[in-house]
């Protein structure tokens, strides 16, 4: 009876399973937490019999849905048809599949063809999982626990990872840090479940990293310690954060200036708030604009972390520091791609309607030979307004003083003063 439910479900993956999610042949990953939190199924299942289009899984586990232990499922979306000839599953093989369709159904498809998988592997009696937390750090693959992966799935269902938590606090307060893998793992669990309780691990663990230098290939835990460090808070936060912007590696550098605009949320308005902002903007004077990459230009994943000068920006426009738009204004007339997206990204931050004639006026005029960029700036400016004007930057400013000269009085007042000129004195010169 199973041989022939097999024999009609293979036959049916085709035309019955659930699409794949990505249209073209590019795609960005999901976080982890996004893809389990959007799932309408999660089982641990073993691939019964491999397509050219999808596999036949039967489940054995099921940690989210309605429970489907014993059924047959049709799962597409494993692999992308233009990228690869089949899917790089073979029969027999155990997975963690994070599934989108009808729960009750038979067809389902993974959130990305790289992401949603997690082979099991059981070596020396021991099962790990080989798992990714998706996001900007997709590209990082590390062996963990089968025990710790479905902890953290029903830690994300329920916010509480209560057995993660304890592993983290043990592997973090030991005598020796073990290796950057577990190390990372531990500090993205205290991010993701931690607590004021847990911020005087992290004082400790920043020392071994100092003392073990900023080698480029660790790079992924001070990024994790950052955020950490900006989930948590405390006292010696933003002090840590400001130490991880001088950090070699532009991903550290950009994960901190994020982590800092998470933590000065509750200071606004002290005199640290002060210092620490004037700090925050002397970095963005010189931050890079380039935005880090982790893979080869072959690879359909476009995953990558903001340059450290579009995070600083974010972080100035978040805080709503009036500096930040001085300097988000001069990127945009420069003629460097990556420095004009760290410029909008500001405005994209701010979400200020009333800042519309500070973007309009870094577009560029009609026949400029740059006026490719354009694109980008409508993109933006259609977000803020709803309206579709195109790229000429004139049609833009005819609109604009069109609905001003209609607006209610006072309904538009200047945002933020400071030392940087309102978006309606002028702009530079």
């Amino acid at each position: 009876m199973r041989a022939l439910a097999l024999v009609t479900l293979f036959a049916l993956l085709l035309p019955s399973a659930a699409q794949a999610q990505v249209r073209g042949l590019t795609w960005s990953d999901p976080t982890f937490r996004e893809a389990v939190r959007d799932a309408d199924l999660i089982v641990l299942a073993r691939a019964l019999r491999v397509a050219k289009n999808g596999v036949a899984y039967q489940v054995e586990v099921t940690l989210k849905g309605p429970k489907r232990n014993g059924d047959l499922l049709a799962v597409t979306g494993l692999h992308h048809p233009e990228l690869r000839h089949r899917p790089p599953v073979q029969s027999g093989d155990l997975d963690y599949l994070i599934l989108r369709g009808k729960p009750e159904g038979e067809g389902f498809a993974l959130p990305t063809p790289t992401l949603g998988r997690f082979p099991l592997r059981v070596t020396s009696g021991r099962a790990a999982v080989i798992a990714s937390l998706g996001g900007p750090e997709t590209f990082v693959r590390i062996a963990v626990p089968q025990t710790h992966f479905e902890a953290l799935i029903r830690g994300i269902e329920s916010g509480q990872g209560k057995e993660l938590l304890e592993d983290a606090r043990i592997q973090l307060s030991s005598e020796k840090l073990p290796g950057p893998e577990r190390v990372y793992w531990a500090l993205r669990s205290l991010a993701l479940f931690g607590s004021a309780a847990d911020r005087d691990l992290l004082p400790r663990v920043l020392r071994a990293l100092e003392k073990a230098g900023p080698r480029s290939s660790t790079f992924r835990v001070r990024a994790a310690a950052a955020t950490a460090l900006a989930t948590m808070g405390g006292k010696g936060a933003t002090q840590a954060l400001l130490g991880l912007l001088r950090d070699p590696h532009r991903g550290v550098q950009s994960t901190a200036a994020t982590g800092l605009s998470q933590v000065l949320q509750e200071k606004a308005g002290s005199k640290a708030f002060e210092l620490v902002v004037k700090r925050l903007v002397e970095f963005a004077q010189t931050a890079s604009p380039r935005p880090v990459t982790f893979t080869s230009v072959e690879d359909p994943r476009t995953n990558r972390l903001a340059s450290p000068l579009a995070a600083a920006l974010k972080a100035l426009a978040s805080l709503a520091v009036p500096e930040g738009l001085g300097l988000a204004r001069r990127a945009l007339v420069t003629e460097d791609l990556d420095t004009i997206e760290a410029g909008l990204a500001y405005f994209e931050e701010r979400a200020d309607r009333r800042l519309v004639p500070q973007i309009v006026r870094g577009m560029r005029p009609a026949g400029h030979p740059d006026n490719f960029v354009n694109r980008r700036f409508a993109r933006v400016l259609e977000v803020l307004t709803g309206e579709d004007y195109g790229l000429d930057p004139k049609d833009w400013q005819a609109w604009w003083e069109k609905s001003q000269s209609t607006a209610t009085p006072g309904q538009t007042p200047p945002p933020d003063k400071g030392p940087s000129k309102g978006p309606d004195e002028g702009g530079d010169k």
